[in-house]
């Protein structure tokens, strides 16, 4: 790579889901064969513009990045833990690092090939499939707020159901009622959950469940009725629908979303920029489509295109990139520990709006796009200049989306304390060290233990708390009971109820009390035991905190990997 052309130094991914089934199945709503395609040409896609270019003018290589073996030190994967959205990252990545031939695929830790002593051969199983590291979040972790900021806020709700109460909106379902009616045909046997069609009611205020339905019917049933024109009408109202909740209102709390991702993507870039770009290399985030209308919406890109005034198509991928141009003078070879001066980094900003067909599944690349008021010459922005406008509209931290919220989440009451979260970004300087979301947890939770530490070290010294060792009795060469008959070395135990389970089963001997009127031991149900939830649009996650009666509850977990 020499001094000609751009040279890309890191990039973040936005992708949404590919074709799934839809919301109002009775099932749960997991991608497709045709999701599953849609999803790796995506990633064939990013592959062929900054992996291993072919066929495309330019040359936009990620400086240093690994070619065909992946490196997990260089590429990063976030997603929810929603099935569909866990899937489409997964198909993604395989498009993105496909399968290695065996006598490529060198191993990790020694550098070496698979041919082991004996000259015995171990090949890599499905052919040389890699394995991506992916980072799923569940709404209980608080890094789940930079992919899906609009999930758990109940002021954004509030806000949501204000609009909905609106004249302006109730017009609109006034006007579509007919539409909307004429379609129950189409919707035999589709029953959302805990409700049915006639309570339900097939209207503009559900514009987006209908579409998605009808979407999926148009695709994959061919003895359906559907028309094109009556599926391009039920999309029209459904861009309208999302537009008008998610993206009509930047800065506001129903622009939420926007406002988390586009943090968490400033943060992808501070840490390319802190390890002088020997990670984050390529940073890939996968959401639904709510935080991407949110960010079509504060980047401005709405008064460039009607194609940003709604949903974005199945399998739909947004790139910002990192880059120098040909006025830099760059190595060539770039030595390892080789990185721009921040005044020589630039932003783009480029969208690929997913196909709506079932055979050219690569339509479409990477388009450019100026954002943030900029016009069609200023396609790029400076990096320090791009960094200072993102901070002007992104959400600062976890404790502030808590407080603007009114969250009550678990994480809620340590990040308005200030003990968790991503720290604001400093756009004066990026040389000091910026952590992402998972190192600072990790910083948040020394410190709280520091803070303990200290605490009861008051309570030694202040109060007289000692320690005091239990001298453990010598145990009896006869072990105790064996078996069902109560041996000489055994000592009572008082005619107490033993604790038994709801099915009356016993759970086990019940212990003394040491003083009069102390409590004894029970065993209490652990919160893994209980049976996991299903949330609506195919979210099939584990417990919520929020929904534990008695409070017990699990330690935070800072990233959940598949």
């Amino acid at each position: 790579m020499g001094q000609q052309g751009d040279t890309v130094w890191g990039v973040v991914s936005i992708s949404t889901s590919g074709d799934r089934i839809p919301l109002l199945s009775p099932e749960y709503s997991a991608i497709t064969s045709l999701g599953a395609s849609q999803m790796y040409s995506a990633g064939e896609v990013f592959r062929n513009r900054y992996i291993a270019p072919s066929n495309i003018s330019g040359n936009y290589t990620i400086a240093g990045i690994s070619r065909d073996q992946i490196d997990n030190s260089q590429t990063f994967v976030y997603t929810r833990d929603t099935i569909f959205i866990d899937q489409s990252a997964q198909a993604f990545m395989a498009g993105l690092y496909p399968p290695l031939a065996n006598a490529t695929f060198t191993d990790v830790l020694t550098g070496q090939g698979q041919t082991l002593i004996g000259n015995n051969t171990v090949t890599w199983p499905d052919n040389g499939v890699q394995y991506p590291i992916i980072s799923s979040f569940s709404d209980r972790d608080y890094n789940d707020i930079y992919l899906e900021g609009m999930a758990n806020c109940p002021q954004l709700e509030l806000s949501l159901e204000e609009y909905e109460s609106s004249p302006s909106f109730q017009s609109v379902v006034s006007s579509t009622n007919n539409f909307y009616e004429s379609l129950s045909s189409n919707f035999a046997g589709a029953i959302p959950e805990g409700n049915d069609l006639e309570s339900w009611n097939l209207s503009y205020s559900h514009a987006y469940e209908i579409w998605d339905y009808l979407n999926f019917q148009y695709l994959h049933d061919s003895s359906s009725s559907l028309t094109a024109d009556t599926l391009a009408q039920a999309r029209y109202l459904a861009d309208s629908y999302a537009w008008s909740l998610y993206g009509n209102y930047s800065g506001d709390i129903r622009t939420m979303g926007g406002q988390t991702l586009i943090a968490f993507v400033l943060d992808m870039f501070a840490n390319n920029v802190y390890t002088l770009g020997a990670e984050y290399k390529i940073s890939n985030l996968f959401v639904s489509f709510e935080p991407m209308v949110s960010l079509f919406s504060i980047l401005g890109l709405d008064d460039l295109s009607d194609t940003f005034r709604g949903l974005p198509n199945l399998a739909s991928s947004v790139a910002f990139e990192l880059y120098t141009n040909n006025t830099v003078s760059i190595p060539n070879p770039v030595p390892s520990n080789w990185y721009p001066n921040q005044d020589d980094l630039f932003i783009r900003f480029l969208f690929r709006n997913g196909t709506t067909t079932t055979t050219d599944l690569s339509a479409g690349g990477l388009n450019v796009y100026p954002i943030f008021g900029n016009n069609q010459d200023h396609e790029s922005m400076p990096f320090q200049q791009w960094a200072s406008a993102v901070e002007n509209v992104m959400m600062l931290d976890v404790g502030n989306w808590c407080i603007d919220c009114q969250a009550t989440s678990v994480f809620c009451a340590a990040a308005t304390n200030g003990t968790i979260g991503l720290s604001p970004v400093s756009t004066d300087s990026f040389s000091s060290h910026q952590v992402s979301p998972v190192i600072a947890g990790v910083i948040g939770a020394l410190v709280a233990l520091a803070v303990a530490g200290i605490l009861f070290l008051i309570a030694m010294l202040v109060f007289g708390v000692r320690f005091r060792r239990i001298r453990p009795k010598r145990k009896s060469e006869l072990g105790g009971f064996k078996g069902t008959e109560k041996l000489a070395s055994d000592p009572d135990l008082p005619s107490r109820n033993p604790i038994t389970a709801k099915n009356g089963a016993v759970i086990g001997a019940s212990v003394v009390p040491e003083a009069e009127g102390a409590t004894g031991h029970r065993r209490v149900e652990s919160w893994e035991l209980k049976e996991g939830r299903g949330a609506a649009g195919g979210n099939v996650g584990r417990p919520s905190y929020e929904n534990d009666a008695e409070g017990r509850m699990k330690a935070v977990e800072a990233i959940e990997s598949v």
